[in-house]
């Protein structure tokens, strides 16, 4: 377009009409060469090297140019992006995981696992090939700005993680977060014990030590053995059951309802372990005990027979 003015201007002052100018630019610049429209003056014949000149160079930028765009990668680069924004674009209810180390890699898979789509956000390009392979959905950048949480569509997420290495970054992440979508549900992963009551006045809605678990399971490796196998296999393929949380709707089926009428083990062939009352209290359940809409009921059994409950409970609610 540079070229192309120039030429037109330059014309133009050389005495041509505009039209006149703009046709003797565009054969010029193209290499055409029809007849010149002008005296064969010495101005004009320097001038229109020159543009000649301009528009060769121009346009043999532009074919290197659009080349090595191709060849070296930049086009698939572009085309990947492409769609990944399209898959980004039609995410609702996803889980977003920030930080795919040591932590991120083990909930990024195990939500795989359980069915749930998953956004996975890094600024180690490494780690972002890696998530790709695994199958996730990616956005390579700083969860701990605003625009790539909002490029992942954290407004629409169902949940998000924060487990990077530093407690300093998942602070901000959560801080940032909680500022975009208040209401989301914000997990943050803390590396010190002094840093998660930091992070509970954040925003973050659970906060999680790995190595406090870890060293809880080691205690517990050292006095209850079995109890720790049974809970390690029955979270593998090699036992076939499931803990799953059951919601107690309003006015839905199990909503004043005591624990022998819903005969959970009759009908879904499934064990009620605990209850989580809405105030946030546990407890045991009776034979007597009611349930009250917003009570979270913990059940054990099949993935089949869970996911048949929770479908047929789900279904009454409706």
């Amino acid at each position: 377009m540079a070229v192309l003015v120039t030429g037109f201007i330059g014309y133009i002052l050389l005495g041509l009409a505009p039209l006149d100018a703009l046709y003797m630019t565009v054969i010029t610049i193209t290499t055409v060469g029809y007849s010149e429209l002008f005296e064969r003056s010495a101005e004009a014949k320097i001038f229109t090297m020159v543009l000649l000149a301009l528009g060769v160079g121009s346009f043999t930028y532009a074919v290197v140019t659009g080349v090595e765009f191709i060849f070296e990668g930049h086009l698939e680069e572009f085309l990947k992006r492409r769609r990944t924004n399209k898959e980004l674009d039609r995410l609702q209810g996803h889980i977003i995981v920030c930080g795919y180390g040591s932590v991120g890699v083990h909930v990024a898979e195990q939500l795989q696992r359980e069915g749930s789509e998953c956004v996975v956000i890094d600024t180690n390009k490494e780690k972002i090939l890696a998530a790709e392979a695994a199958g996730f959905t990616t956005v390579e950048g700083d969860a701990t700005g605003e625009r790539v949480l909002q490029t992942a569509h954290v407004t629409r997420a169902r949940a998000v993680v924060a487990c990077a290495e530093r407690d300093a970054d998942n602070l901000l992440i959560t801080l940032t977060v909680k500022q975009l979508t208040p209401e989301v549900n914000m997990i943050a992963r803390v590396k010190m014990d002094e840093n998660h009551a930091k992070l509970r006045r954040a925003g973050a809605d659970r906060v999680i030590a790995p190595t406090t678990i870890g060293g809880r399971q080691i205690a517990h490796a050292l006095t209850r053995p079995y109890v720790l196998e049974f809970l390690e296999i029955s979270d593998s393929d090699f036992l076939d059951l499931s803990m799953e949380e059951i919601p107690v709707y309003q006015n839905g089926e199990l909503e004043r309802r005591a624990l022998r009428d819903a005969r959970f083990n009759e009908k879904y062939d499934c064990n009620v372990c605990a209850i989580r009352e809405k105030n946030g209290k546990w407890k045991q359940p009776s034979a007597n005990t009611l349930f009250k809409a917003g009570d979270t009921i913990i059940v054990i059994g099949t993935q089949q027979k869970v996911t048949a409950m929770r479908e047929t409970i789900e279904r009454g609610r409706d």
